[in-house]
């Protein structure tokens, strides 16, 4: 398994011959948290790139992943990112895409499950009809919360239902 570092070298030294390379940029979400990105990127051959000199790409490098956390973290991380604006010495700040190495949709364990556990880190549930107990429930990161029946579940206190940016 490499770490943030090892994927950082291995991805510099592929890129840095087709972008100039701005590591550790610090930007501004859109609720005002400051957040920082492991890279922005400008390509060298801007007349390639239909947004020419403006063209500038994000991007997040993480460990190879090993964990639901880890991965839903990073995506979290990236939405986060994506509503923040950026610049480099001295330009406007402005929204950029954003790219993340390794890809962590290659995981082998991207499935429903995950998809739940992912929008509960965004504080995104889902509520479900259980034919079997004639309710409906609420879950939250693939944990039952409340139902129709029973009322709410002694995992609700472990939701604070509260949102930070940026985070990892």
């Amino acid at each position: 398994m490499k770490s943030e570092e090892e994927n950082k070298e291995i991805l510099i030294n592929a890129i840095s011959p087709f972008f100039n390379i701005s590591e550790e940029r610090w930007g501004k979400h859109v609720y005002g948290d400051n957040v920082r990105i492991d890279m922005i990127v400008q390509p060298k051959r801007h007349d390639q790139w239909r947004s020419g000199k403006n063209t500038l790409l994000g991007i997040e490098v993480k460990p190879d992943y090993d964990n639901f956390n880890h991965i839903t973290g990073l995506l979290v991380q990236a939405i986060d990112y994506r509503n923040s604006k950026w610049r480099l010495k001295g330009g406007d700040f402005k929204h950029i895409p954003i790219f993340l190495y390794p890809n962590p949709l290659s995981h082998p364990k991207i499935d429903a499950y995950f998809l739940e556990r992912f929008l509960g880190r965004m504080n995104i549930g889902v509520i479900e009809y259980l034919d079997y107990k004639e309710c409906f429930e609420f879950r939250m990161s693939a944990c039952p919360i409340f139902d129709t029946v029973e009322g709410a579940k002694k995992k609700a206190m472990n939701f604070k239902f509260e949102t930070t940016f940026g985070r990892q």
